[in-house]
């Protein structure tokens, strides 16, 4: 029996980078949770750094799904661009849709607000249901995480046509000083790799500065992987040696470590990374079909623990930390299944719908 599942044409998901989307997910969600108890015994103090990690994870695969195009004309690039953007946009938006409706209905209890008021909160929320609040619009309250989101497409969708233009250039020759010089002043700016919703000087988002920064650094690891140089290596060795490489970053956002160490936190990030996604095959326990739904629901969990936080706070004074975690992890996965099996089901709906539209035409 082979032990093995080896990379093909129909799945181009990776066992060891599904299952840290999970496990970095779970983190960024401990993370938040802390921040609304402040209680000293919190885990995952500097669990925002695991967002690094998505940010890197996604350059990769932006430049790999750019990679095929390609050059032409600018009406060409223009039209692959907003092509391009489209099927991002409709990748997540049913799952997104699902939340949104699902963070109204908790308002209501959690925040005891009348029709009118609900109105309010509402509109004022529209710039972050429309994932444009990275230029700069007010964020909604209790939907911090979307920030990640409209960073990441405002980001794609400044590099996209870079990207068709002159792709390997700009990933090897132009994003790595620039990358450095961004987190440099992110990291002076701010004393860590936080932003935590800073301005440079009113202009822009030290947060898009980092995801503009990080995700260029992930299109470049892929020109870096596609080159073969970590082929040298022994594929199991590269596969372990990755996934070994994750372990400092995740004790480092753990505990109450020095600031200082973050700059090299993302260069072990990014090694690990790169390791991982050099790799074709794994063993059958990290490449299966139950490790690749634990990556698709990092989205979810990153979309729902907002909302679990509402039910679960209700709990704050009866329960102690761990058990308040324990409460909450178990809320966030629930509204996370389900958000990710309603949010497929639109998505089939509306495929079906399009497609009986199609042919009717």
């Amino acid at each position: 029996m082979n032990n093995h599942y080896p990379a093909s044409q129909k799945s181009v998901r990776n066992g060891r980078i599904e299952l840290m989307r999970f496990v970095f997910a779970v983190i960024v969600a401990c993370y938040h949770l802390g921040c609304s108890l402040k209680l000293p015994e919190e885990i995952f103090t500097h669990g925002y750094l695991a967002v690094e990690f998505f940010f890197l994870v996604s350059g990769y695969l932006f430049a790999k799904s750019l990679s095929g195009c390609s050059k032409d004309n600018k009406n060409e690039i223009i039209r692959k661009s907003l092509s391009f953007m489209g099927k991002k946009y409709t990748g997540f938006m049913f799952e997104y849709v699902v939340v949104i409706v699902m963070t109204i209905i908790a308002w209501v209890p959690y925040f005891k607000l009348s029709a009118g008021e609900l109105a309010v909160k509402i509109i004022n929320a529209i710039p972050t249901f429309l994932l444009i609040q990275m230029f700069g619009f007010k964020t909604a309250d209790w939907f911090v995480p979307v920030w990640y989101v409209s960073a990441m497409l405002i980001v794609m969708f400044i590099l996209t046509p870079v990207m068709l233009k002159s792709a390997k250039k700009y990933s090897l020759l132009i994003a790595p000083p620039l990358s450095m010089l961004l987190l440099g002043l992110v990291f002076t700016k701010c004393g860590c790799f936080n932003g935590s919703g800073e301005w440079a000087d009113g202009l822009i988002s030290y947060n898009l500065l980092r995801a503009f920064a990080e995700i260029s650094l992930g299109c470049t690891m892929f020109y870096i992987v596609q080159s073969g140089k970590f082929n040298k290596l022994n594929e199991h060795l590269r596969g372990a040696a990755g996934l070994i490489l994750f372990i400092p970053p995740v004790f480092y956002m753990l505990g109450d470590f020095d600031e200082n160490m973050e700059p090299t936190m993302i260069v072990i990030l990014f090694a690990a990374t790169a390791l991982c996604f050099s790799c074709k095959s794994a063993p059958a326990l990290i490449n299966n079909r139950f490790v690749y739904f634990l990556g698709k629901l990092s989205l979810p969990i990153f979309l729902c623990h907002s909302i679990a936080r509402f039910y679960s706070l209700y709990f704050k004074t009866a329960l102690g930390y761990y058990q308040l975690l324990a409460v909450f992890m178990i809320i966030t996965l629930v509204l996370s299944s389900v958000c990710f099996i309603l949010g497929g089901t639109l998505k089939k709906a509306a495929a079906y719908f399009l497609g009986k539209h199609k042919k009717s035409a």
